[in-house]
């Protein structure tokens, strides 16, 4: 079993709302008691991190940008967040 959960903030360029939501759920994480580690990058530079992420957070919008191979047990499940629900 892994020790940390890694979570990948992806967001157009990588330094915008990727970051914005890095912070805010690491916060949130905080105060359980679990080991995780967290980057972000941009949608087109996900690839360079598909052997590290357990858990990727990433806009709707970039869905299509974004893929994995689920032969490799990579999924991407989009989640709405209410304060990106705009974005």
């Amino acid at each position: 079993m892994k020790d940390s959960v890694n979570i990948l903030f992806v967001c157009g360029y990588g330094v915008g709302s990727s970051v914005m939501l890095q912070t805010v759920v690491k916060k949130a994480l905080a105060k359980y008691d679990f080991s995780f580690d967290m980057e972000h990058t941009a949608a087109g530079e996900v690839g360079g991190f598909t052997d590290w992420a357990d858990i990727y957070a990433i806009s709707k919008k970039l869905l299509d940008v974004v893929s994995l191979d689920p032969k490799h047990g990579q999924y991407l499940i989009p989640l709405k967040i209410s304060w990106m629900a705009n974005q």
